[in-house]
């Protein structure tokens, strides 16, 4: 399967009333899950350790779950998937049965992408507002978050439209439990990042991170391997719809600038990779491999836009 860069008594008990606070995620995982009068949903589902107001480890409380939903109808589009690792782009699909789970999400319906207000998207769109890289993101793979430490705070979506530059639904919603009633809706977001440096090591996210961030990237001298490196930092420079790249002339610009930041190639390199660059075949089968798209005329011919992944959909 492709991949995409979470009655009362039977209930299994979810993350929706762990109290704001700090936590370190210990384990993470996309899970099936059936919580009291819902229908079974997606979620990202974190195992955390309670961390005391200093970011040290609170002895003797219970770890906890939090989960954030990737949607009602989620279930239609997606389920858990199992991938080898964080760059594999057919994880196995793990099917739709309440506890399904997997490190990943597999696609079932081509061509989806997550609900921008869903609360697992919206956890996300906390984290990239605190710094978090989108190119780890981008890669939708669970155990990268292994090792995060946040402060866990629960908003309304008012305040996240002002704070996140989302457009969540304001209006409360019918209250399932208590018949002509509604309830107000709100999200459990990162308030706080408290340990941005886990990504240099220790993580599954490491190693991109250090990529994306300094200039460590693979040593070779193959022209094309040298072009995907650097294009896969402007990927992460120019995000999504409103990163979108319009001309030719301005993605050989955003190119030229990240591999000479870079410092890790012979720079006698740079006019073969601007080449392969500028070749329509050669970056649109690179472009769809990062995940992104480029853009064409009427003839069918590369338009020179390029408009790479943005925090969904999940790859």
């Amino acid at each position: 399967m492709p991949k995409v860069s979470w009655n009362p008594d039977d209930a299994k008990t979810g993350g929706g009333g762990v109290e704001a606070g700090n936590y370190e995620v210990t384990s993470a995982k996309t899970q099936v899950l059936k919580i009291q009068d819902r229908d079974a949903q997606l979620y990202l589902v974190l195992g955390c350790n309670t961390l005391d107001k200093e970011g040290g480890l609170v002895r003797g409380a219970d770890p906890v779950e939090i989960d954030f939903s990737f949607g009602q109808k989620s279930l239609a589009s997606f389920h858990p998937g199992q991938a080898s690792g964080p760059d594999d782009p057919d994880p196995k699909d793990m099917g739709d049965g309440v506890d399904a789970e997997g490190n990943t999400l597999a696609v079932v319906a081509e061509g989806e992408v997550l609900n921008k207000g869903c609360g697992a998207v919206v956890f996300y769109a906390s984290l990239v507002k605190l710094g978090f890289p989108k190119t780890i993101l981008a890669r939708g793979y669970a155990p990268d978050l292994v090792g995060l430490k946040f402060e866990l705070a629960t908003e309304m979506p008012k305040v996240l439209n002002e704070t996140l530059g989302l457009r969540l639904n304001t209006k409360p919603m019918a209250d399932r439990r208590n018949p002509g009633q509604t309830v107000d809706i709100t999200y459990k977001v990162a308030k706080k990042w408290l340990n941005p440096k886990y990504l240099d090591g220790g993580s599954p996210a490491a190693t991109e991170s250090k990529s994306a961030s300094n200039g460590d990237l693979p040593k070779t001298s193959d022209p094309a391997e040298i072009s995907m490196a650097i294009l896969r930092i402007v990927a992460g420079q120019r995000p999504g719809a409103k990163g979108t790249i319009k001309t030719k002339q301005s993605l050989i610009g955003f190119f030229t600038n990240a591999f000479t930041k870079s410092k890790s190639y012979d720079q006698k390199k740079l006019a073969e990779c601007q080449a392969l660059v500028k070749d329509p075949e050669w970056i649109s089968g690179a472009v769809a491999e990062i995940g992104g798209e480029v853009g064409y005329d009427d003839d069918g011919k590369w338009n020179g836009t390029v408009t790479f992944p943005e925090l969904t959909p999940v790859a």
